[in-house]
């Protein structure tokens, strides 16, 4: 980690404020309010055919590109003490942090650009499809034709892009690949179960949830992931609901996103690298997995024991670690590149001084931006400073990209590391526990110079609820207290929008 030395900055610097942003307010409504049964959107028709393989026959998704996973690595090391039951358990509950080394379809002439995504098509797990289809007895195989029937007076009406390329495939395409099946029921499905179920009492739960009065009884339900398989377990009356209004109620089931962590001039071609955590976690006696993450992570696992299978490699060979990576080849991700003309490099890019936070996960975007400026960086011209606030849980069990990070401060393309470790053990740590907002504040007067007198650019990605608002309220105490001004909290909120700030949650 890099020794910081404080820099002189002025004691107070002009400031204009910028005039406030008018902000729309939205009012919600309550779906027990609306009238039902609503005027269908959707003509669906089912069509019987010869038993098939869902799996198999449907397993492209239309409308997208194909790629491979051609490696993979685990990035945190195993804990320990993580199947222990003894109180030192909760001091790391480390996630697994996985990196996917990601080859683009051979067709795919498009490229990314440092800041990008990789959207990623995760399908639903295919045990909640076929449970759905067998309580709401609807047939796997039947092929659909979906035809939009409401019109718009002096306009044209489409199907949305989910239904479009649900149409003239099968029930089974459509509940893996296009409706949100796993996701938290809104209100307004909440009502159709509702108005579906024949028992009284359930139909009053299902309606009350779906009210402005069962608003708490609904945050509770989102809290424990309650999910639409879950209701149609628990109220077992309900039945024969209309396939016209399950497309129109149950949200489209949309891709993940995530940020490139590669550089294109570092990458080979049509390859770019990944890092996701695995969601894993148990809430009421009940597992709960991310969609996306615990798929691809099967899809991992899978490879490495065909790896086995096929090598005949000792089981032993194989433990995930740090410096584990397999080599494999793991087709047919349905995935889109997702440009952001938002969240990028500055554009001269080489002058600019960057402030990068970015805790956990959240650092994949700047190793892709670093391993840029290493790329494009000259000899003879003096970079502009850098600074990476990184945080995580434990120096020792999950400082990702360690290595890498430590390579970008030797070879001078990252100015300033700063590490923050919040729940590391004291034998363990080199450095005081915290996190990145605090040691914002050890750093004031640096990058107070940094923003008002260079034009920094302040970069945020993580966690949008709890680290960013932390990052900002940091960034307001450095403006309060290298200006030493009096001003209002909403002086200092104004100040701060007049800032190069670009944040990714």
């Amino acid at each position: 980690m890099s020794d910081l030395n404080s820099t002189t900055s002025p004691p107070s610097v002009p400031v204009e404020l910028p005039q406030p942003i008018k902000k729309k307010i939205v009012l919600r409504r309550s779906a027990a309010k609306e009238v039902f049964p609503p005027t269908p959107k959707y003509k669906v028709e089912q069509q019987q055919q010869q038993e098939q393989s869902i799996l198999s026959s449907e397993s492209l998704k239309p409308s997208c590109r194909h790629g491979s996973i051609t490696r993979f690595r685990y990035l945190t090391e195993k804990n320990e003490n993580e199947s222990s039951s003894s109180s030192s358990s909760s001091l790391l509950d480390i996630k697994r942090i996985i990196e996917i080394e990601f080859q683009f379809d051979k067709e795919d002439e498009n490229t990314f650009k440092p800041g990008d995504y990789l959207s990623i098509f995760a399908p639903n797990p295919f045990n909640v499809v076929e449970s759905i289809a067998n309580r709401l007895n609807l047939n796997l195989n039947d092929r659909l034709d979906i035809e939009m029937i409401v019109v718009q007076e002096g306009k044209v009406v489409n199907l949305p892009d989910n239904l479009k390329r649900a149409n003239a495939r099968t029930i089974g395409y459509l509940l893996s690949h296009e409706l949100d099946i796993c996701g938290i029921p809104s209100k307004r499905l909440l009502r159709l179960l509702g108005e579906n179920a024949s028992d009284q009492e359930e139909k009053k739960k299902l309606v009350h949830l779906s009210s402005i009065e069962g608003k708490e009884d609904y945050n509770q339900m989102i809290g424990n992931r309650i999910t639409l398989l879950d209701l149609l377990i628990s109220y077992p009356s309900i039945s024969n609901i209309p396939l016209h209004y399950l497309v129109d109620f149950i949200s489209p089931l949309v891709p993940r996103d995530y940020s490139i962590s590669s550089s294109p001039l570092s990458s080979q071609p049509r390859h770019a690298t990944v890092v996701f955590s695995v969601v894993d976690m148990n809430i009421n006696q009940k597992e709960i997995k991310g969609l996306c993450t615990s798929w691809l992570e099967d899809k991992c696992n899978e490879s490495i024991l065909n790896n086995i299978q096929q090598l005949n490699i000792d089981n032993n060979n194989n433990n995930n670690n740090n410096n584990n990576t397999t080599t494999t080849i793991i087709n047919n991700i349905p995935y889109e590149i997702k440009p952001t003309n938002h969240f990028t490099l500055p554009k001269d890019t080489l002058k600019t001084p960057m402030i990068m936070i970015g805790p956990g996960t959240g650092v994949a975007p700047f190793i892709g931006f670093l391993s840029h400026l290493e790329k494009t960086k000259q000899p003879d011209l003096k970079l502009a400073e850098t600074w990476l606030f990184f945080g995580c849980r434990s120096e020792s069990y999950d400082f990702i990209y360690r290595d890498e990070i430590e390579s970008f401060v030797k070879n001078g393309t990252l100015s300033h590391l700063v590490t923050a470790f919040s729940r590391e053990s004291k034998d363990q740590s080199s450095q005081p526990l915290g996190y990145v907002q605090s040691k914002l504040l050890n750093h004031s007067s640096q990058l107070f110079n940094l923003i008002t007198n260079n034009n920094a650019t302040i970069y945020i990605c993580g966690d949008a609820k709890g680290m960013a608002v932390g990052v900002k309220s940091a960034f307001i105490e450095i403006v309060k207290k290298e200006l030493k001004m009096m001003m209002t909290n909403k002086q200092m909120k104004l100040f701060l929008n007049g800032l190069q700030i670009k944040d990714i949650y």
